[in-house]
């Protein structure tokens, strides 16, 4: 299930989009497929694009990194 989400999210990610949360919901998608790097990245500039990031998302893609 998170494999397809991955190419959804690609294709949301070559728009350019900065938003914080597609970038936080991308850093989860790639922290479930095991893909630390990704997700480190994408989780990195989601917090530099809006620090204030709802917090909930903001806990799940943490854990989900420290459990990779």
């Amino acid at each position: 299930e998170y494999l397809k989400a991955e190419s959804y999210i690609k294709a949301a990610l070559q728009t350019g989009c900065q938003n914080p949360t597609l970038l936080c919901h991308a850093a989860l998608i790639y922290a479930k497929n095991g893909n630390k790097s990704a997700a480190t990245k994408y989780f990195e500039q989601a917090l530099k694009n809006n620090p204030n990031i709802s917090p909930l998302l903001k806990e799940e893609a943490v854990q989900a990194s420290n459990r990779l």
